[in-house]
C-alpha cells in the first residue's frame, strides 16, 4: 500500500529543468524564425521577432504574414 502512495506522489512531482524548458522553447522560436525567413520577405531577425511576440501572445500587429501559407502555419503551431 504504501508503494502505491508514492506511486501517486510521483505522479504529481513532474519536475522538468527550467534549462531543458527555456532550450526548448528558444529551438521553437528559433526553427520558426527559420521558416517565415523561407516564406515571408522578411529577416531573419524580424521573423525570430515575429515568433516571439506570436508566441508569448503580445501580438503588437506589426508583422503579419503575407502569403496563405504562413497564415496556416500559424494556426497550425497554436493548435
Amino acid at each position: 500500500m504504501k508503494q502505491l502512495l508514492n506511486w501517486d506522489d510521483a505522479l504529481n512531482k513532474a519536475e522538468v529543468p527550467l534549462v531543458l524548458v527555456l532550450a526548448i522553447l528558444l529551438f521553437y522560436i528559433a526553427f520558426g524564425g527559420f521558416l517565415f525567413a523561407c516564406f515571408e520577405p522578411w529577416t531573419y531577425t524580424d521573423a525570430f521577432y515575429f515568433c516571439f511576440v506570436s508566441l508569448t501572445t503580445i501580438g503588437f500587429g506589426d508583422l503579419v504574414p503575407e502569403n496563405q501559407e504562413s497564415a496556416f502555419s500559424i494556426w497550425l503551431k497554436f493548435c
